[in-house]
């Protein structure tokens, strides 16, 4: 599902902040919390977070362990 989105720099979902599993795939897949939450009503209150994959920032990341290990093979 995510390569159809591939040609976003940005995308964001939504998940209640009490599920544990679904936060921790999407932060496996490089999503981070930005700060937005919203209550919702259902039944009773619940709160959702906003994470957001940046792949901008994710190639950031990536170019600069891939260089960090060129580096430390070169020592």
């Amino acid at each position: 599902a995510l390569s159809k989105l591939s040609h976003y720099s940005k995308v964001a979902v939504w998940v209640l902040k009490d599920n544990e599993r679904a936060i921790r795939f999407y932060e496996r897949c490089g999503y981070c919390f930005d700060g937005r939450e919203e209550t919702l009503q259902l039944g009773s209150p619940v709160v959702e977070a906003r994470m957001i994959l940046d792949r901008q920032i994710k190639e950031v990341q990536t170019m600069a362990e891939n260089t960090r290990e060129s580096l430390n093979q070169l020592y």
